[in-house]
């Protein structure tokens, strides 16, 4: 069986994740694709969408620890390796807050229907 060539094989990862309702960061955002996305990275839209994500966790925070957490967070994705951001992207980046380690979110796996995607 020969290989999918790389072009088709985003163009068929991209139609599925439309599929299942995400919508396009491309086109909403006004990326062109295979742009390097560090350029296009835009804190107040990931912390937005993580807050929303982990409502009960923040809701609990005082503005000081909930700065903390986001740059925790920001900063373990900004040095992670891939395979790391697939961890968390799959099972949340664990936080410690006030010695308890809890876990925050990335994707929204109850309403799937929420997430954008950027193609690369």
């Amino acid at each position: 069986m020969p290989l999918q060539d790389e072009f088709s094989l985003h163009q068929e990862i991209k139609a599925k994740l439309e599929e299942a309702g995400w919508l396009n960061g491309n086109e909403l955002l006004k990326f062109k694709e295979n742009e390097f996305v560090e350029n296009f990275y835009f804190p107040k839209f990931p912390e937005k969408k993580v807050k929303e994500i982990n409502k009960e966790l923040f809701l609990n925070l005082t503005p000081s620890e909930e700065k903390d957490v986001l740059d925790f967070i920001h900063n373990e994705l900004r040095n992670a390796t891939e395979e790391r951001i697939l961890r968390y992207i799959k099972y949340g980046i664990p936080v410690t807050i006030n010695n308890e380690t809890r876990i925050v979110w990335l994707i929204d796996y109850s309403n799937r229907k929420k997430h954008i995607f950027l193609p690369a």
